[in-house]
C-alpha cells in the first residue's frame, strides 16, 4: 500500500529564510535538503528495496453431493438444528465445491488459514499445520505446488506496514473438528468460492477464488 504527501506553498514559504538571507535561485537550502535526505533514507528507500517476507496459506475446500456436505462427523462436529457448529447450513446445491474462511485476530476480516513457514516442514506441510491451528482441520489431502500467490502489506503492533508474499496451497478436508487451538479466538464459514471472493480484501486472492 502506498501514501503519499503533499507539502503546501504556504508551509514551503514559512519555512523559507527570509528573503534576504536566502540562498541564490536554484539551490535548495541545506535544511530543507537534510529533510528531504532524512524522508528517502527513513522512509521512501526502505520501501522499494525491502523484500516481501513469506508466507503461506490453506485454501480448504470440500465437495458437497446430493444436496449434502461431506465430510468426516466427530463426536465434536455434530449437526445442531439443522446446521454445523460452524455457523453454516449444511444444504447445498448438488456437487458445489465450499471452501473455508475464517476472521483474523485483530481487525476480524475474512482471510485464509495462514503463517509463517515452519523449520522440518514443506510450505504445504505448513499451510495444513495453519489449517489445523486456525480452522480446526484435523484430516485433509493437500497439494505439494502452489494454486498461486497473493502480496499484501500485513499491519505491525508499531503500526508500520510490512509487505508480504503468501503462497496458497489447496488442501481438501477429510475431517475438521469444533475443538482447535484458536477456536476462541476467530470465526469460520463453509461458503462457494465465488462468494468467498468477495468477502476478502486481497485483489490478488480475490481473483484466485473467482476461478476456484
Amino acid at each position: 500500500m502506498w501514501g503519499f504527501f503533499h507539502i503546501s506553498r504556504a508551509s514551503i514559504e514559512h519555512t523559507l529564510p527570509k528573503k534576504e538571507n536566502r540562498p541564490r535561485k536554484g539551490r535548495t537550502p541545506p535544511a530543507m535538503q537534510q529533510v528531504l535526505h532524512k524522508i528517502w533514507s527513513h522512509t521512501i528507500q526502505p520501501m522499494l528495496s525491502r523484500p516481501r517476507r513469506l508466507q503461506v496459506a490453506a485454501l480448504c475446500y470440500r465437495q458437497t453431493q446430493d444436496g449434502q456436505t461431506q465430510h468426516s462427523q466427530t463426536p465434536h462436529s455434530q449437526k445442531q438444528d439443522g446446521q454445523s457448529q460452524d455457523g453454516q447450513s449444511q444444504d447445498r446445491p448438488a456437487g458445489e465445491r465450499e471452501v473455508l474462511l475464517i476472521t483474523s485476530r485483530d481487525t476480524g476480516r475474512w482471510v485464509l488459514p495462514k503463517g509463517w513457514p515452519m523449520a522440518g516442514k514443506t510450505s504445504a506441510e505448513s499451510a495444513a499445520q495453519e489449517a489445523w491451528e486456525e480452522a480446526g482441520v484435523r484430516r485433509g489431502r493437500f497439494e505439494d505446488m502452489p494454486l498461486g500467490r497473493y502480496q499484501y502489506d500485513k499491519r505491525l503492533d508499531n503500526g508500520t506496514l510490512e509487505p508480504l508474499e503468501t503462497l496458497v496451497y489447496g488442501l481438501e478436508v477429510i475431517e475438521i473438528l469444533d475443538e482447535f487451538p484458536e477456536m476462541h479466538q476467530r470465526t469460520r464459514r463453509w461458503m462457494p468460492a465465488k462468494e468467498a471472493a468477495g468477502l476478502v480484501d486481497e485483489p490478488q486472492l480475490r481473483d484466485l477464488l473467482s476461478r476456484f
